[in-house]
């Protein structure tokens, strides 16, 4: 495996973005994007993301439904398919679900470019990471180039699997520089299209996740807690 991190930009307003898409600009993030919040975990204001998938004469989106601040992320095609790590102490989880849908290159909006989606989907999709994700009909991807309806896709097939065995190694670097053990992280396979050459990009770090995956969790996290006060206690003798 290779592992990497999306490029990205922190904008705290829209001339930053503008910046930070500009075509031909040094650095410039190339479309689609998507969008989210520096703010923490545990607020609506949190959960709310964006895909964006053109841009505007001035080189931003064309509409005004990315708030800042806010953190942009070059979209990899990843086969619809996230996994999720907890990491408890030295016990790593690995749970995969469902994810957002590859896009086409056709289906980006370039500055001043012909858009190809279906009609009525605007350049910015606004989603909550808490609800079902949006799928290829809410991104205007269900019609083929020609703007007819889309002839049924025929899948490569699903990303490969990720194992606890496969993410240690990132595990013991994020533990290393955040000083967390208790910390969980999303991981998205990029390539997972067609071909082998696979690359694993962490997307999300999260001091405390949901566990929600996690069989009888409290009961794992209670175990932890106690051995950690034990630890703590015989090295005080």
């Amino acid at each position: 495996w290779r592992v990497a991190a999306p490029r990205f930009a922190v904008c705290r307003r829209r001339a930053d973005l503008c910046a930070a898409v500009a075509p031909g600009a040094a650095g410039a993030l190339r479309l689609p994007l998507i969008a989210k919040p520096l703010e923490a975990a545990g607020t609506a204001e949190s959960h709310r993301l964006a895909i964006v998938l053109g841009a505007d004469a001035g080189g931003g989106p064309a509409r005004a439904d990315v708030r800042y601040p806010v953190l942009l992320q070059e979209y990899a095609n990843h086969g619809s398919v996230l996994h999720k790590v907890y990491v408890l102490g030295d016990a790593v989880f690995v749970y995969a679900r469902p994810s957002l849908p590859d896009i086409p290159p056709w289906a980006v909006t370039a500055r001043g470019g012909q858009r190809r989606r279906a009609a009525g989907t605007g350049d910015v999709v606004v989603f909550d990471s808490q609800r079902p994700y949006p799928g290829s009909l809410e991104l205007g991807l269900d019609i083929d180039t020609g703007g007819r309806p889309a002839a049924k896709r025929t899948r490569v097939g699903p990303p490969p699997r990720v194992t606890a065995e496969d993410v240690r190694p990132v595990v013991d670097v994020l533990r290393r520089v955040f000083g967390l053990e208790i910390f969980g992280f999303d991981i998205i396979v990029a390539g997972a299209a067609g071909g082998s050459d696979h690359e694993m990009l962490v997307v999300d770090v999260n001091y405390f996740p949901s566990y929600k995956e996690v069989h009888n969790f409290p009961a794992q996290l209670a175990q932890y807690l106690t051995q950690k006060a034990v630890d703590a206690r015989q090295r005080q003798r």
